[in-house]
């Protein structure tokens, strides 16, 4: 009698230890899958789509005003939150450095037939600023400009002095991926858009307000 008891009080334990493994790891996978916020218009919740990829280069934008990619397969929502990668290969220590102080421009743009940029989409002016030192990842947040995504837009950088062959700043691009990414430059605002062929993509996380 007395073993069966324990033997009882023995499964017991482990069907709460069970339970509560469960719910810990189903609490892990929602944070992990999305984050939820309360604002005025009802419960939203947060996406993120990363353009990632086995390596990355550092594109000093030479030549170049502004640079622009294309991210598809976004879900309907508002835009939340921009991340770039800048200056990775920086080193401030390292004499005759062309790193600097520099101030750039969040820029989006529509998406036109052939994945070409469309029109330029006017939002409240966001400026970027990159001390010489900086390096690393930088989160952008966009929630107040209000812009409308339903599947794709153009998202990049505008340098706020005019193009050089020679850059203060680099941002983080793909290495790989010219068959299935575009991204675009031009010296100025008058200038045509052109492929950037040896960034595939602007290394980019672009989070999403998605209505629940």
């Amino acid at each position: 009698m007395k073993m069966r008891r324990l033997f009882s009080f023995f499964i017991a334990v482990l069907g709460i230890g069970s339970i509560y493994a469960q719910t810990v790891q189903e609490h892990d996978t929602i944070m992990l899958q999305e984050v939820v916020l309360n604002k005025e218009t009802g419960s939203t919740k947060l996406k993120t789509l990363s353009l990632k990829g086995p390596c990355y280069h550092p594109d000093n934008l030479n030549a170049a005003q502004e640079i622009i990619t294309l991210v598809s397969g976004l879900p309907e929502g508002y835009l939340e939150n921009i991340t770039f990668t800048f200056n990775r290969n920086n080193n401030p220590a390292k004499a005759g450095s062309t790193f600097k102080d520099t101030k750039l421009e969040l820029v989006f743009f529509e998406v036109d037939e052939d994945n070409q940029p469309g029109q330029e989409i006017y939002a409240e002016t966001k400026i970027i600023p990159l001390k010489e030192d900086f390096i690393g990842q930088l989160a952008i947040d966009v929630s107040t400009l209000n812009i409308k995504v339903e599947k794709n837009i153009f998202v990049g950088v505008k340098r706020l002095e005019a193009s050089t062959e020679k850059s203060g700043v680099s941002v983080d691009c793909l290495c790989s991926g010219q068959d299935k990414y575009f991204t675009f430059i031009r010296a100025d605002e008058a200038s045509p858009w052109s492929r950037r062929w040896e960034c595939a993509a602007i290394r980019v996380d672009v989070t999403v307000a998605v209505q629940r």
